[in-house]
């Protein structure tokens, strides 16, 4: 496991729970029961909570890592690894014993989610975070042997550990830098030892007919999950790859079906905010020269109103408008908003999807 060779601590969320165990050490007669990973990992021995240089049962604690705990008695040491309830440990334990694990499960959470309340306010933290997610992700991927979905995600842990060490963030850094360089080294190997990149790249689109059936198959086969305040724009054959993305995903993904039967569409993000709400929304408008049928998520809306009726409705404290470009990653501002309107700030010429949606926002001023 990478996770060994470079021991990566993660710093950003203190505590995870990594897993519950009713498991005797022969050596020891000691019961782990369970262990709470991080910066400062516990452990929980016959009921009771340890840590690194505590001593219990006559044996010092010397390591609690993921998944095992080291013990030291005298000059002999040794581990246990820990594993997932068996169906005797289950058998066997008592039904007191159950709300104990369940609490230490709970109260673990809500550590973790009261760390994260407290951190978002920095700036980029949630880079830190993505990187993080998408590294273990990745990891998982590799150990599954799923060579393809592996390679992304370590692409994405890449692109989001780069944008964290743009911001600096103390006490970060040394992670950001050994998320990129591991990423890298495994990326480099699964180029050696897969054809991970290229199954990516010629992965089979779905064959449909029309854009009925384009909304159902999304509904079937893509499952929404979105990065925390996420950035990184997954290719349409990526999003086929993971079947998993966030409303960018899937618009870049509907983009390239319609395309596929003949239909020209345009992907825009709604920038929106007021004094307690603020975010954003990405949507595939089609055609561009009507704008009156689009994309959200899997859900198909047609009207013969202009998409920015929607807007106005759903975002009235909506602030910019802008057309997404997944080839060339840019974000093209098309409109903001004005007091009692909105201005066009979209430059003709930047491409036929863009151009044709620009005329059809003249007819509406």
């Amino acid at each position: 496991m990478i996770f060994n060779k470079y021991k990566i601590l993660f710093a950003i969320i203190p505590v995870v729970v990594i897993g519950l165990s009713n498991l005797c050490l022969a050596e020891s007669g000691l019961e782990i029961s369970g262990i709470m990973y991080g910066n400062d990992p516990i452990a929980i021995i016959d009921d009771q909570i340890v840590k690194e240089g505590d001593a219990i049962g006559g044996f010092e604690i010397i390591e609690i890592g993921r998944g095992f705990v080291r013990f030291k008695d005298g000059a002999r040491e040794f581990s246990q690894k820990l594993n997932k309830f068996s169906a005797t440990s289950k058998k066997n334990q008592s039904k007191k014993d159950v709300p104990v694990f369940k609490e230490i499960k709970k109260s673990s959470q809500q550590v973790v989610e009261q760390k994260k309340k407290e951190l978002s306010e920095v700036p980029g933290f949630h880079h830190c975070l993505n990187a993080q997610e998408n590294f273990e992700k990745a990891e998982e991927q590799y150990e599954k042997k799923k060579f393809s979905e592996a390679f992304i995600y370590y692409k994405k842990a890449i692109q989001y550990a780069q944008w964290a060490l743009n911001y600096r963030i103390e006490g970060h850094r040394d992670e950001m830098k050994i998320i990129v360089r591991t990423s890298e080294d495994q990326q480099r190997k699964l180029k050696e030892e897969s054809n991970a990149e290229e199954e990516i790249v010629n992965v089979r689109y779905p064959r449909l007919k029309n854009v009925r059936k384009t909304m159902k198959w999304l509904k079937r086969n893509i499952h929404y999950k979105i990065d925390i305040e996420g950035g990184y724009w997954q290719t349409p054959e990526e999003t086929l790859t993971l079947r998993t993305g966030d409303c960018e995903d899937f618009s870049f993904l509907a983009q390239a079906l319609l395309k596929r039967i003949g239909i020209d569409s345009l992907v825009i993000s709604v920038s929106y905010g007021g004094m307690f709400d603020s975010g954003g929304h990405a949507i595939c408008v089609y055609p561009p020269q009507k704008a009156s049928n689009y994309f959200s998520n899997y859900r198909l809306f047609t009207s013969n109103n202009h998409v920015l009726n929607m807007i106005n409705h759903k975002y009235p404290e909506w602030k910019r408008i802008s057309a997404l470009n997944i080839e060339t990653k840019e974000r093209v501002p098309l409109l903001e908003k004005e007091f009692g309107g909105f201005k066009i700030v979209g430059i003709q010429g930047k491409q036929k999807e863009i151009d044709a949606f620009l005329k059809s926002l003249e007819k509406l001023k």
